[in-house]
This record gives structure tokens, C-alpha cells and sequence, in this order.
């Protein structure tokens, strides 16, 4: 696994990884809990405060009432790709393939 890791690393550009490094050295309290801000619509007021729902609640919401995420920094997006585990190698090949076609 650590060499098809290695590979992956390899082919990525310089503006990838650079990416990738910032998003490791962010530095976030580990007593703060990461917050999505969301809305199930568009065109609200400035004034108006978005909900709020965590990392883990997502996995339960129901996108069929709508979501609109607020992209508040580059440290809190919620990707909509996200893997809550791959276990083995056929696993990861398939992850990188699908993301090769996202591309």
C-alpha cells in the first residue's frame, strides 16, 4: 500500500502537493469540533446565519430537503468525495481510478 501511495504522490504536480502539505500542517484546536454551515436554499440576506451540521452528522442527512454548503476557508470544505475508510489495496486502486476519471 505504501507504494501505490508513493505513486500517487509521484504523479501529482507541484500545485497538488502544495495543496496537500497545507492541508497537513493546518494547525486546528483538536477540542474544536468541525462544523459544515449549510442552507436548503439560495438567495437569503447577508444578515441571514447558515445551519450548521458536523462532519460525522452528514453521513446521515438527508440531501433529498436540499444543501447548499457556505465555503467559509479552505480548511472546513466538506468534500463530497470523502471515504470514511479503504481497507485494502483493491479498495484504494479503485478510489484513485475513480478520482483519475473525476479529473
Amino acid at each position: 500500500m505504501k507504494a501505490k501511495i508513493k505513486n500517487a504522490l509521484e504523479l501529482m504536480n507541484d500545485d497538488e502537493l502544495d495543496a496537500l502539505l497545507e492541508m497537513c500542517e493546518a494547525k486546528q484546536d483538536p477540542n474544536e469540533e468541525r462544523k459544515i454551515k449549510y442552507d436548503v436554499v439560495f438567495n437569503r440576506p447577508n444578515n441571514y446565519k447558515p445551519q450548521e451540521i458536523s462532519f460525522d452528522e452528514i453521513n446521515n442527512y438527508d440531501f433529498s430537503k436540499g444543501f447548499t454548503e457556505y465555503i467559509i476557508s479552505n480548511d472546513f470544505v466538506h468534500l463530497y468525495f470523502d471515504f470514511d475508510s479503504i481497507k485494502n489495496e483493491e479498495e484504494f486502486e479503485s478510489v484513485m481510478k475513480w478520482l483519475e476519471k473525476l479529473k
